[in-house]
């Protein structure tokens, strides 16, 4: 039998850390409706953290909307991640079934149909994650226009 030690609150040893505890945890969040499909974003540690837009059509089949990265195939791990605000959220938004998305690599607004690759949409600003515009709040659009927050940043300005 193993003596029992006295220790003081939190300093006994655990083979459960806080690292474990998220490990394979998704967090899911974002949750839309468009028609009669059910979408919402996963947060997916196993994939460096990446947010995956997920699709479920009536017949109860879940899709992703993003392939999954494969870099010897030129496929890159697409992000539906705004740093607008610092906090992130309202990253994406769908309307009939075509989504348009802020990418947390580049910042910049794509739209993409299932089974497409997304696209960057004319008049969102180049590339730039430090600097430019970054955009959330995504709400709605048409073939014109797009409703959505743009923070801008500029350098050498506080």
């Amino acid at each position: 039998m193993t003596a029992r030690r006295v220790l003081p609150h939190g300093a006994w040893p655990s083979p459960i850390t806080a690292a474990s505890l998220v490990a394979g945890s998704v967090r899911v969040g974002e949750v839309r409706v468009d028609g009669d499909d059910v979408w919402w974003s996963e947060q997916r540690p196993t994939e460096g953290g990446r947010t995956q837009v997920v699709r479920r059509t009536p017949d109860g089949t879940c899709h992703d909307l993003f392939p999954p990265p494969d870099p010897d195939a030129g496929v890159r791990a697409w992000d539906a991640r705004s740093r607008a605000g610092e906090y992130g959220g309202g990253a994406w938004a769908v309307d009939r079934g075509i989504v348009v998305f802020v990418d947390g690599a580049d910042q910049r607004i794509h739209r993409v149909e299932p089974g497409a690759a997304p696209e960057p949409l004319a008049g969102a600003s180049e590339p730039s994650v430090r600097f430019g515009h970054r955009y959330r709040d995504l709400t709605s659009w048409d073939d014109d226009w797009i409703i959505c927050e743009r923070e801008t940043h500029e350098p050498d300005v506080v």
